[in-house]
């Protein structure tokens, strides 16, 4: 069961991803894509905090284990939990500061659009990177 878990959390991460990779390439596509942005940042939230509680835990249990030698699992895991901080700190910075400052701030703050595309970047590379990780311990 526990496998199994793993598996559809793991794709239903990947998919996110994918899901927000291509609503990032294709924003300006369309008109209605702040809707779908306000959409797209509660689901964002909640991939980052599970990125960062999962990171964590796998940091942990690996630096508990580790007898000092650098290897790619150790590598793997710092990535993760490093990226998922640096993903958080840019995602809420930038979401929090739309929720109270609102559309405006966002359309006239040029640096403020510049970190929302690397909390976008990040969130894609991490919310794979992890559902990738999960699916790849699920079938092990």
């Amino acid at each position: 069961m526990e496998q199994a878990r793993k598996r559809i959390v793991g794709w239903a991460l990947v998919l996110f991803g994918v899901v927000l990779g291509v609503q990032f390439a294709l924003w300006f596509a369309y008109d209605a894509s702040f809707d779908v942005w306000n959409v797209v940042n509660y689901f964002t939230a909640i991939v980052t905090i599970f990125a960062l509680v999962v990171s964590f835990i796998r940091k942990r249990a690996f630096d508990a284990d580790n007898d000092g030698t650098l290897s790619r699992e150790y590598f793997e895991a710092n990535v993760l939990f490093y990226g998922s901080i640096a993903l958080a700190m840019t995602f809420f910075l930038c979401w929090i500061s739309l929720l109270v400052k609102g559309r405006e701030f966002v359309s006239d703050e040029m640096w403020f659009n510049n970190i929302w595309v690397i909390a976008d970047v990040l969130a894609v590379s991490i919310s794979c990177s992890l559902g990738r990780g999960l699916i790849r311990s699920a079938n092990s």
